[in-house]
């Protein structure tokens, strides 16, 4: 399954936290997320495995 996202980012009370950003991750691939402290690499994260409200307008897809 291939895990594409398309300018997705993060705000909180209208703070800026993760801008946006694209990433494509391929099956079978070894993917590093690399970043300084606080550059939001968990919050990356977090959205691949729940999008929710907080996030700005973007997509998220997954494909067989």
């Amino acid at each position: 399954m291939q895990l594409t996202l398309e300018r997705v980012g993060k705000t909180v009370s209208r703070m800026v936290h993760l801008y946006p950003q694209s990433l494509s991750l391929v099956p079978g691939a070894v993917t590093v997320l690399l970043g300084a402290t606080q550059a939001g690499k968990t919050s990356l994260m977090r959205l691949m495995a729940l999008p929710w409200r907080h996030w700005l307008p973007g997509k998220l897809m997954y494909s067989a």
